[in-house]
């Protein structure tokens, strides 16, 4: 640098333009970053719901089916109820 303050003052301004400049373009960077994680985390977010709908789905029919193997098992002890008192009223 040579001693002229002008041309220091206008080396000095020229760098905080540059650094300027490059801020902005980081700040840019970072704002479509940003954008871009918070589109990820709204996807994760409806995945997550839409997994939680499919276990609370998956409850309900193992509820269901639970019920319905009940059913299954108390109608087949009334059938076989029902068939032993026919073979005794047959002897």
């Amino acid at each position: 640098m040579s001693g002229d303050p002008l041309a220091i003052l206008e080396e000095r301004i020229n760098r905080a333009v540059d650094k300027m400049a490059e801020l902005k373009n980081q700040k840019e960077k970072l704002e479509k970053d940003n954008q871009d994680l918070k589109a990820k985390i709204d996807l994760l977010t409806g995945k997550l719901k839409a997994i939680e709908n499919e276990k609370k789905q998956q409850t309900n029919l193992e509820d269901e089916n639970q019920k319905l193997q009940q059913s299954q098992e108390e109608a087949k002890k009334r059938l076989s109820e029902i068939i032993d008192k026919l073979e005794k009223l047959k002897d």
